[in-house]
């Protein structure tokens, strides 16, 4: 990239910081400004700073549940009103189905655009209240915010990739993401980058429930295998020694054979 235009895509970055709220002129950045604010170490750096006060906020000192698209997911009746609540993609509508409740403080949808276009889940965004919405497709965070006018509701947009490790890093120290690698894959699936959110901002208690490591969704049988499942166990077998306050919601789901079972 020639200099000239690496130097305006900086003062584009550096004038939106100066204009707030921050999070609403990146989106209104083009998809080019934005990928080069996320993919140059710098700027993403000052990028993410600029969210870390929010989400230290929502998450520092409290007890957290993580609400994946498991069968365990079925089993949850009600989340206590001080938790604060994350969910990912088909989470949301576990969650709007059932009324459990009728707000999610934090939610993150990560796949591919024509998966989105597939997913379904636009009525189910349209009637749930979404503290946060983070995702890597700005399709998607879009239609967040059409929803955020008509319900009325004041949401963060963050725009965020399960493959970038800044969050992970520290918490499998001193053991190396890359050194982690499992034929070539080191990142991990949604409901493990909720549980390095959580981890990463120091909630109290964490509480996990669908993040069940099988072939199977709450409604059925999953019609691929997650690639990202070898690498996922051998983070989770250390985060299960570098913290003592990850727990299971579910008696019966695998994922208590790294943490133990535990009612909120």
């Amino acid at each position: 990239m020639p200099i000239e235009r690496s130097l305006l895509d900086g003062w584009y970055f550096f004038s939106s910081l100066l204009r707030p709220p921050y999070a609403r002129r990146f989106l209104n950045l083009s998809p080019r400004r934005q990928r080069f604010i996320l993919a140059n170490p710098l700027l993403c750096r000052f990028h993410r700073r600029l969210f870390s006060g929010w989400l230290r906020d929502l998450i520092a000192g409290r007890r957290v549940v993580i609400v994946g698209s498991g069968p365990s997911a079925l089993e949850l009746s009600s989340v206590p009103e001080d938790a604060v609540l994350m969910t990912c993609n088909a989470g949301l509508r576990l969650l709007a189905d059932r009324g459990i409740p009728n707000r999610v403080d934090l939610y993150y949808y990560h796949k591919r655009a024509t998966e989105w276009n597939q997913s379904g889940l636009e009525p189910y965004v349209s009637r749930v209240s979404i503290g946060c919405f983070i995702s890597n497709l700005v399709q998607a965070i879009r239609i967040g915010q059409k929803y955020e006018r008509i319900r009325r509701v004041q949401t963060v947009f963050i725009r965020d990739f399960n493959r970038d490790n800044f969050y992970l890093e520290p918490l499998l120290r001193p053991s190396r993401v890359r050194s982690l690698s499992v034929n070539g894959v080191d990142w991990t699936s949604a409901g493990l980058r909720l549980l390095q959110y959580a981890l990463y901002f120091q909630a109290k208690e964490i509480y996990l429930i669908g993040i069940d490591h099988t072939s199977d969704y709450f409604w059925g049988m999953k019609d691929r295998v997650l690639i990202e499942l070898p690498f996922e166990r051998r983070v989770l077998q250390i985060l299960s020694k570098n913290f003592s306050h990850i727990y299971s919601l579910s008696p019966q789901s695998p994922i208590t054979q790294y943490f133990p079972h535990k009612r909120i």
